[in-house]
């Protein structure tokens, strides 16, 4: 935490007494609640702006010493020039900013470069680089947390699979609950299972708090019942953890991923959800943006689509073509293959049965390569031991055909359209 600074500028006669203040503005609700509660943690005062016009008017009057700004703001022209506001402005001219953004070209970078654009950061951020960049701009010493770790999440049918790997980071843990909140609201469901899959993790005595931190972050954002959840691991520490804590009794630990699925299987989690308290979660309840942001990606990015079927490959490009993305279809796993000599794609829409060389082929040559980019599964295979076998190869999300359009964007926007 730091102590209150004493700020003077004589040249305008601005005189403030107080923390750091730091102005965000940003169009998401789920950003801007996530960036006040980290950075207000480390003793900085955040003001919240939700539009440019909004910021404008509260960068004048509070004169904060960094702008956190959304770039999709900040490019807008049907209401306020925010940069020429800024540069307008004597007391905020020289101000810091730092911009958010899911894909920026060169114009937009010299623009910025102009108007006091410290860095740009891409979403989703990487948190430890992002606090570091804010304590070297007011310099400030922010102690945050670099134990590694791995932390994926996506969602398959009713269920959350959370991939956690290395070790436990605070900073990490804190976003999930974001980023659960988020894929809650793009696929609208108000109750799931939730499977977390701790791999490669030794607990130290030090890391206890922080599991039962991700255990509670995971239980109140998801409000999934303790009955559906279930945690995968051979960590017999990790199993002594939880049954150590009453509250966490209801909550199985599972060693093989296929009892956990048998497991999760048989849990009617709505009829589990109906018998609790429905206003239990509090401030965590977020409404979807209006501008429902999830209908388009906003990254320049290249999918490439995989399928001996040619209905199949003209469906996926159509439905996908409604998206800012370019787009190639390949009838054999062996031309994506060499493709990749040109292009490596940003996701990939595979097949599993495919002659020549089949999706779990493709996948391992993938891995060979060294190649690790996110796989949707769409396939006629829906048996427990085919899917089972695609999550070991780490693949996003699994489709079952016949292929609903509506499931492929949602997919598609989950792994490439996300603040978190």
């Amino acid at each position: 935490m730091q102590e209150p600074h004493v700020y003077i500028n004589l040249k305008y006669g601005v005189i403030s007494v107080g923390k750091d203040k730091i102005l965000v503005i940003e169009q998401s609700e789920l950003m801007r609640k996530f960036l006040k509660e980290e950075l207000e943690q480390y003793g900085f005062e955040v003001i919240i702006a939700i539009n440019e016009f909004d910021g404008s008017i509260k960068m004048k009057n509070i004169v904060p010493e960094l702008i956190i700004l959304d770039y999709m703001l900040a490019v807008k022209t049907d209401k306020v020039d925010f940069f020429q506001e800024k540069k307008n402005s004597k007391t905020v001219v020289d101000v810091p900013i730092i911009m958010l953004a899911a894909e920026v070209d060169m114009k937009a970078v010299i623009n910025a470069a102009k108007s006091k654009v410290t860095k740009i950061f891409s979403k989703p951020i990487k948190i430890d680089t992002f606090l570091n960049t804010i304590g070297e701009i007011l310099n400030q010493s922010i102690e945050i947390d670099n134990s590694p770790c791995i932390l994926d999440v996506h969602i398959n049918d009713d269920i959350m699979f959370i991939e956690v790997g290395l070790g436990l980071n605070k900073e990490k843990i804190a976003s999930l609950k974001y980023k659960i909140l988020e894929l809650k609201s793009m696929y609208k469901r108000k109750s799931i299972k939730v499977l977390l899959m701790m791999n490669d993790i030794t607990l130290t005595q030090s890391d206890i708090n922080k599991f039962y931190n991700l255990i509670d972050n995971i239980q109140q954002s998801t409000e999934t019942p303790y009955q559906a959840f279930k945690i995968l691991t051979v960590s017999p520490e990790i199993k002594q953890i939880i049954e150590k804590q009453d509250k966490y009794q209801k909550i199985e630990v599972l060693p093989d991923i296929s009892l956990a699925m048998d497991s999760l299987g048989q849990i009617n989690v709505e009829n589990l959800v109906s018998t609790r308290d429905k206003t239990a979660s509090g401030d965590l309840d977020i409404v979807q943006d209006q501008d429902n942001k999830f209908l388009k990606v906003e990254k320049k990015v290249y999918i490439a689509i995989i399928d001996d079927d040619e209905l199949i490959l003209e469906l996926v490009d159509t439905v996908l073509s409604t998206m800012n993305c370019q787009r190639r279809v390949f009838n054999k796993g062996t031309t994506f293959i060499e493709s990749l000599s040109e292009e490596v794609p940003d996701l990939i829409f595979l097949d599993l049965m495919m002659p020549e060389m089949s999706g779990f082929d493709v996948m391992d040559k993938l891995k060979s390569l060294n190649h690790q980019i996110p796989i949707i599964i769409f396939s006629a295979l829906s048996k427990k031991e085919t899917v089972v076998k695609t999550m070991q190869y780490g693949v996003k999300s699994y489709i079952v055909k016949p292929i609903d359009p509506n499931v492929i964007v949602n997919k598609a926007n989950e792994i490439l359209n996300s603040d978190f």
